[in-house]
């Protein structure tokens, strides 16, 4: 895994990252290894650099060799941010163009693949529930009673394991890319037809289930196969590019198998502005205790506190309605309504109160140090806060983050590295 951060005001660009990775083989499982880097230059004129977190290869390649060959794809002349945002976006998209590395582009289908045989896997195990009996043919009104079942688990959050009847909360969508499209078009039916032929082994599924299995396996890959958290890569790119007189960052998230290679891009191109919106503060990936130190608390337990607040207040409303309904149907529903939103908009108002109370304390004598520090202030309070996730591990035991942190800071066409606050 990995923390980092980035530091950015008028004149300096500072990022921090840890140096531990944490791989996944299928024959130890996962286990993590140090000393790797994450940051990378790609400019030194600039300068420009490019740092990354989540996947630690792209389509099969470490990111090193990715960004050393993009470096080289851009030349040595100096380009424009916007420029060098384009160009990736190209680079990345068409890799296979761009370098003499062989790209097994078969480990994209054989994902997709893995996936959508793990899909009829659950569709055959809601059957079971429907009362299939294996060897049986399957009887029509049990195929679609386990389509519905599985339908709720894959488009729906979990239902609250803590009581409670809330509405059902839809699962966040990945935008489907071009590339997945077509892979779809191609392999779909295919892995559909051969993950039913192995598993049911002669046993035929209704023809009419079929259309609605596929529609539901496709809305599956942009709510659960794209947006799964293990299949992320995030890429920071920032600097100084020609003709432009202040840094900026464009911040990626590439989110599919590989590393993006089935990628739908959320990038925010961000600058500094005087004045109004001098010092731009990002964390990514293990950043919990960085987000803590700010906001005041957890981001996972920020979410238990509002998931346990609201189906207890959800449950005293639903009582008190029911108990006023006994006596005064219309007066019962007209309390329903006037409660409606409060369970939510309550439980949010008062987490929001004190986030913003904890980060307005920190930001009134951070902002102002930030604001006018130079790249050695900024590397500074970099490193403190990168050391405040790895201390963390190291008192936990847990080596997917660790040392050495890395530190590269940026001025207009200079720049620098630490290793543990040592300038290398």
């Amino acid at each position: 895994m990995t923390s980092e951060v980035l530091l950015m005001n008028l004149e300096a660009v500072v990022m921090g990252a840890d140096s531990a990775v944490t791989i996944s083989a299928p024959d130890r499982g996962r286990f993590s290894q140090s000393g790797i880097e994450k940051i990378f230059l790609i400019n030194e004129k600039g300068p420009i650099a490019a740092m990354v977190y989540g996947g630690g290869s792209y389509c099969g390649l470490p990111w090193r060799t990715v960004l050393g060959q993009f470096s080289d794809y851009c030349g040595p002349e100096l380009l424009s941010l916007d420029d060098y945002f384009a160009k990736l976006n190209d680079y990345l998209a068409n890799i296979e163009q761009h370098t003499d590395v062989g790209i097994d582009l078969s480990y994209e289908v054989d994902n997709f693949n893995s996936y959508i045989d793990d899909f009829i896997h659950d569709y055959l195990l809601w059957t079971l529930a429907a009362g299939w009996t294996p060897g049986q043919p399957i009887a029509e009104t049990t195929a679609f009673k386990a389509l519905k079942y599985l339908e709720e688990e894959v488009l729906f959050e979990p239902v609250l394991p803590y009581g409670g009847d809330p509405e059902p909360v839809p699962r966040a969508r990945a935008e489907a890319s071009p590339r997945l499209t077509s892979l779809v078009a191609r392999n779909l039916s295919s892995a559909v037809s051969t993950a039913l032929g192995r598993k049911l082994q002669g046993v035929a599924l209704p023809e009419a289930v079929i259309p609605p299995l596929l529609r539901l396996a496709v809305e599956s890959l942009v709510v659960e196969w794209l947006p799964d958290s293990s299949l992320y890569t995030g890429l920071v790119l920032t600097g100084f590019g020609a003709g432009q007189a202040l840094p900026a960052l464009y911040s990626f998230r590439f989110i599919g198998a590989f590393g993006g290679l089935l990628k739908t891009r959320r990038y925010a191109p961000r600058r500094p502005r005087p004045n109004s919106d001098p010092v731009i503060f990002h964390s990514y990936a293990q950043d919990q205790l960085i987000r803590g130190f700010v906001y005041g608390a957890l981001p996972e337990y920020e979410m238990t506190l509002r998931h346990v607040t609201m189906d207890y207040l959800l449950r005293t409303f639903d009582a008190i309605v029911s108990n006023i309904g006994e006596t005064n149907k219309k007066l019962a529903q007209q309390v329903s309504e006037q409660l409606a939103d409060v369970a939510r908009e309550a439980t949010a108002l008062g987490l929001n109160t004190a986030r913003e109370q904890r980060s307005s304390e920190v930001f009134e004598t951070l902002w102002p140090a930030l604001d006018s520090a130079n790249a050695d202030v900024l590397s500074s309070h970099a490193l403190k806060l990168m050391e405040l996730t790895v201390l963390e591990h190291e008192l936990l035991a847990e080596p997917s983050v660790a040392r050495p942190i890395w530190v590269l800071a940026m001025e207009r066409g200079r720049y620098y590295w630490l290793k543990d606050g040592v300038r290398t």
